[in-house]
């Protein structure tokens, strides 16, 4: 199995080594000579926009579909060996490894990529060539503004293929880091277009290193593009918003937190199994990359006007939580991990709001029940807080202490109630709102973090009183 994958323009630029990930895979390396930076890179992306050019994006488009097509077929041999080495590698049980291929995938089909694409462009054939726009009397034409260079995480499997997709969608050439804790997924991604005998298998490099201690690796890389992709931390997002300067351009998906909320009035009149069935929906968005992805909730807050009682709901919950971990087991966690995670949820015993914690049987998931004065963080890996609350503004002051971080919220209120909510998310940072249940599966119409990626990796030339 392989950690990277280079297209046949780098041969003679890297020499391979062997390694050993966590879960004892081998992988072979790569080590990268003077002359990959020197004269390799420069002639990949020279090669690679003339392929692309050559496309029509419609066929682009078909080519990628017939590969995430392959990752969706559970016969594949590709998608068994990215399920059992992403599981040993990261600890994902490989229930949640293949739910979240299919997640993946299931959203980067041609009907998807399509929509997306026609949602920020308008047309799909502005990517060919001039479009003439009758209403407004002018042609305009969206080019390829790369190359792009795109860091990848490891905390959704599967994700590091968006930004290849929308790198292709866009006819730019990529070169893709992996996270050196989930390196395996992308070079399989890529050569299922090299045994698909597709020509976009020449147009995406996959590299692997540590971060730490090659920073000049990625400086180099940085420099060499006109367009960074980022998926991290704190940490990260300061590194990259300092590091790539204008007139490059920064995409950056940093570390955010997810939440939900239930209405006044919600679960009021509801049957039990009406109330499982919404329990099961919020179990459902924690439960899915055990939440270790910003679409993840930390926190549904719960008014506790006109609904059932807050533990009521909770024991549903909890009832969920039971189930999904008989079909979609925990990860595994290490020594140092369960200790922490288990110090928390004691901690929190102790903790100013906190009514009662409720867990599983066997202690994997669990519900805290607080009225909290902050926005309640998860240590993760299926440990929720519900956040009792009465009015409106008390969620909203809550917040506004975190609204440059939010990001994905469920929302389950009255119909009358809608417009309210989706004004104070909306203004509070928040730029996806759906239902319980659906936190994990965004569209590829979702402008992530409110830009329009697709649109942010081209650039125009319009002509008009011509």
């Amino acid at each position: 199995m392989d950690s990277f994958y280079l297209p046949d323009i780098f041969d003679g630029h890297y020499e391979t080594s062997a390694a050993v990930l966590n879960g004892g895979i081998e992988v072979s390396s790569h080590i990268l000579k003077p002359s990959f930076f020197e004269t390799g890179l420069a002639a990949f992306y020279e090669s690679a926009f003339k392929i692309l050019e050559s496309y029509k994006i419609k066929d682009i488009i078909d080519e990628l579909d017939g590969v995430s097509r392959l990752f969706l077929d559970e016969k594949n041999a590709s998608r068994k060996s990215a399920i059992e080495a992403i599981s040993a590698v990261t600890g994902f049980s490989r229930e949640s490894v293949a739910l979240s291929i299919d997640l993946e995938f299931s959203s980067s089909l041609k009907p998807q990529m399509t929509a997306a694409l026609k949602n920020e462009f308008g047309s799909v054939e502005i990517l060919d060539d001039f479009v003439y726009d009758a209403g407004n009397d002018r042609y305009s034409r969206a080019l390829p503004a790369g190359p792009v260079f795109a860091v990848s995480s490891s905390n959704i499997p599967a994700l590091p293929h968006l930004s290849v997709m929308r790198a292709f969608l866009t006819k730019n050439p990529a070169v893709v880091k992996t996270s050196f804790a989930e390196p395996v997924f992308m070079p399989l991604y890529m050569r299922a277009f090299k045994d698909a005998g597709s020509l976009l298998a020449q147009c995406a490099a996959v590299v692997c290193y540590k971060s730490s201690g090659n920073i000049e690796l990625t400086e180099k890389f940085i420099d060499s593009s006109n367009i960074t992709i980022a998926y991290g931390g704190l940490d990260a997002e300061k590194y990259f918003a300092g590091r790539v300067r204008y007139p490059k351009k920064l995409i950056m998906h940093p570390h955010r937190l997810g939440f939900g909320l239930i209405g006044e009035g919600f679960t009021a009149g509801k049957s039990s199994s009406e109330l499982y069935e919404l329990a099961a929906a919020v179990a459902r968005d924690v439960v899915t990359f055990d939440q270790r992805a910003c679409l993840a909730p930390h926190v549904y807050f719960y008014c506790v006007k006109n609904n059932v009682p807050a533990e009521v709901f909770i024991k549903h919950i909890i009832a969920a939580f039971e189930a999904f971990e008989k079909e979609i087991p925990p990860a595994a966690l290490s020594d140092t991990e369960n200790y922490s995670r288990r110090n928390f949820i004691d901690s929190m015993n102790f903790e100013k709001g906190v009514r009662d914690i409720f867990e599983t049987a066997g202690g994997k998931s669990a519900v805290i029940d607080i009225k909290p004065s902050k926005f309640p963080l998860s240590p993760l890996n299926r440990v929720l807080f519900l956040a009792g609350y009465e009015e409106p503004g008390e969620v909203a002051a809550i917040l506004k202490t975190v609204k440059n971080y939010t990001q994905n919220a469920a929302l389950c209120v009255l119909k009358d109630d809608e417009a309210l909510w989706f004004d104070i998310l909306s203004r509070l940072g928040v730029s996806r709102i759906c239902r319980a249940g659906e936190m994990p599966a965004p569209t590829m119409l979702w402008r992530h973090d409110g830009i329009g990626a697709l649109i942010e990796m081209t650039r125009f030339c319009d002509i008009e009183k011509y």
